[in-house]
């Protein structure tokens, strides 16, 4: 009995002994919180953290800053209050990132694993690794664990081809918890041509080349002088067939530019290049140099082919500068992209699709462009080894001794698949009478394309060149193209690649521009799916006629080279002078009839389908010429205005007379009078 008793009182102590200590180590005081430990003896812990035993070490308790001493020889317990689930959850990139390699080599990263409440690093925590290359995913996931140090070491062989790779890491404790690194391989590729299909190809050298032609090394072809290569001399005067390209020094006939040629690659500039026969690859030669420092060149008014001079991706808007003084070496009056006048300088930037095709791509997109482009095109990031276009309007301020182009070192990763290939995708968007675009695309024969073209309806728009419009860049070699004149019925205006405009009351036109390196028959094709269902909306001008852009979606333009047609929207009852056929009798009159009027003048109202000249020729009743006159009439109504002399300036005296209007070989003949 007695020995039961004392076995109930030990069993009793115990237990009270226990629960003291598990209220003592477990109170805001004096709980031991992940302690420091400063070494010797071993440390169990269980997968989940709860409990956790050690042998005769020193520690502090992080959590009051006490020490404390493990005794030696004897098991000390540490119940945590909650488990644990995040630890590993923070991933920390120690080196790797923004790296270049060759393809087929490894790229090796170091990465830190910690946890995000304590900071502190984790042994055996375990990250996930996939990889994409140009946008594509193209590797299975991999998974390697932190060492007793907390550090990951992984090294990935790039292999899928010369470009972009973008490696994700994840925690497998916390997986939308992802660290992007971007690799870069040190040559571009030039994707094989052949005579059907030309594939032209814009790089831009990511440093500095060593001076020379051979600052830029060729693999898969005997030499730059057997790679076609051009460049786009915003100086240079306009010649047929090369335009303002010059060709490389060496380049031998047919291809060698009657515009001259150029013997030096530079960073910060842009090259087309062609491949005949077999892929071939573009580099940096022995000695070139790479720089994280401010880097700048020399831009002229009109076109300017150029490129990112780092080899990481840097944002246009944020990242590059314009100076329009050029003697300012420090930049002390560069202006970034974002805060430049944009109706006054073009802030766009443009690049090649790189799949067959070819055409242009543009951004940062504004307005009713950006809805129809689903990238981030607000902030457009430029690639390395990937060339641009920029335009310096004519009417720009300064710039006419050049301007400066300056490029900043800031490190950016790409925000979206469609920035990492260079081309986005196109989305319709709901029809809105103050938001709409009607895409176009031009299509040959052989395969090349142009696409992400528009017209439309944007709020906030102006009349004439604004932020919402823009320019169409300079084609090279085999193409076809449509594009939109910035000055409606002016020949000599500069094509745009989009054209918006202000709210439409009545009627409004645009000359769309196709064109093609070769005569043959080109597709034009439209999605109308946003236009307003207030609006009727036509092309006019081809071979078939008036096109109702709801009923079809396509048109075929027979077209020696160029052809233009009008592309017409508005309201039903201003449609009429755009679907009669031109210089119609209801259309067509003369007023005040009899005239002049107070000021001495006599007006000629005529309509036309499409942008054409006009002629305008009187004659007495006799037979006898008067006066002769022309203009360029645009679609729709049009009116010329005779002030009632001569040829010789004297005003002709009362009578009837006979006029003759006549454009694209329709006339329209009637008599008016004079009575003074």
């Amino acid at each position: 009995m007695n020995r039961k008793r004392s076995v109930c009182l030990a069993v009793l102590i115990t237990v009270i002994c226990a629960a003291l200590a598990y209220a003592f180590l477990t109170s805001t005081n004096n709980q031991i919180t992940e302690p420091v430990l400063d070494g010797g003896g071993d440390t169990l812990a269980s997968a989940g953290n709860n409990f956790q035993t050690s042998i005769g070490q020193v520690g502090v308790d992080t959590g009051s800053s006490a020490g404390y001493v493990f005794r030696p020889g004897l098991f000390y317990m540490r119940l945590m209050a909650t488990a644990v689930t995040t630890r590993g959850d923070s991933l920390v990139v120690v080196s790797g990132n923004h790296q270049v390699i060759a393809n087929g080599e490894p790229a090796t990263f170091l990465i830190d694993v910690k946890d995000s409440g304590t900071g502190g690093l984790i042994s055996n925590a375990r990250v996930d690794f996939t990889v994409e290359y140009e946008g594509t995913a193209v590797w299975t996931t991999e998974t390697a664990a932190s060492d007793a140090f907390g550090r990951v070491s992984k090294s990935i062989v790039l292999n899928s081809g010369d470009g972009f790779y973008l490696v994700t890491a994840s925690p497998t404790a916390a997986p939308n918890r992802k660290t992007l690194l971007a690799v870069y391989t040190n040559r571009r590729k030039i994707s094989a041509s052949t005579d059907s299909n030309k594939k032209w190809t814009m790089f831009a050298p990511f440093a500095k080349p060593t001076a020379g032609v051979n600052g830029i090394n060729v693999n898969g072809t005997a030499g730059v002088g057997s790679l076609i290569v051009y460049w786009w001399d915003p100086q240079a005067s306009s010649i047929q067939t090369f335009q303002q390209y010059r060709s490389v020094s060496g380049q031998a006939s047919p291809n060698n530019s009657t515009a001259g040629s150029f013997s030096d690659f530079a960073a910060g500039r842009a090259y087309f290049a062609l491949s005949k026969g077999t892929d071939a690859t573009v580099g940096l030669s022995t000695g070139s140099s790479l720089s994280d420092s401010p880097y700048q060149i020399l831009v002229y008014r009109g076109w300017n082919m150029i490129g990112n001079p780092f080899q990481h991706y840097i944002d246009w808007s944020l990242d590059v500068g314009l100076d329009t003084d050029p003697a300012d070496t420090r930049l002390a009056k560069a202006v970034t992209m974002a805060n430049l006048n944009a109706s006054s300088y073009h802030t766009k930037i443009y690049w090649r699709k790189e799949s067959a095709g070819g055409g242009y791509v543009f951004g940062p997109a504004t307005g009713a462009i950006n809805s129809a482009l689903t990238t981030f095109d607000t902030t457009v990031q430029m690639k390395p080894w990937a060339g641009f276009w920029m335009k310096i309007p004519d009417a720009a301020p300064g710039c006419v001794a050049g301007c400066t182009l300056a490029f900043y070192p800031n490190k950016r990763l790409p925000q979206t698949t469609n920035v990492k290939t260079q081309a986005p995708k196109y989305q319709v968007e709901d029809g809105n009478i103050t938001n709409w675009t009607i895409p176009l695309r031009a299509i040959g024969g052989n395969g090349l394309t142009d696409e992400y073209n528009y017209v439309g309806v944007a709020l906030g728009a102006k009349e004439g060149y604004d932020e919402y419009d823009a320019y169409k860049a300079p084609a090279i070699g085999d193409f076809v193209q449509v594009g939109v004149r910035e000055l409606t019925g002016n020949y000599q205006s500069p094509l745009l690649a989009a054209s918006l405009v202000p709210k439409i009351s009545t009627a409004t036109s645009w000359d769309v521009v196709v064109s093609a390196s070769n005569p043959e028959p080109l597709t034009l094709a439209w999605d109308a799916g946003a236009i307003p269902q207030d609006y009727m909306a036509y092309l006019i001008g081809g071979p078939e006629g008036a096109v109702d852009l709801r009923k079809k979606s396509s048109t075929v333009v027979r077209s020696n080279s160029t052809a233009t047609l009008t592309l017409v929207v508005g309201t039903p009852e201003y449609m009429s002078v755009f679907l009669s056929a031109p210089l119609s009798k209801e259309n067509t009159f003369v007023y005040p009839n009899p005239g002049p009027d107070a000021a001495g003048n006599m007006t000629f109202k005529y309509n036309l389908q499409s942008a054409a000249d006009v002629k305008l020729k009187i004659f007495d009743v006799g037979g006898k010429p008067v006066k002769e006159l022309a203009q360029g009439g645009s679609a729709g109504s049009n009116g010329m205005k005779w002030d009632t002399t001569n040829k010789n300036g004297q005003k002709i005296g009362s009578g009837v007379y006979i006029y003759i209007l006549e454009s694209g070989g329709v006339k329209l003949v009637d008599k008016l009078a004079i009575t003074r």
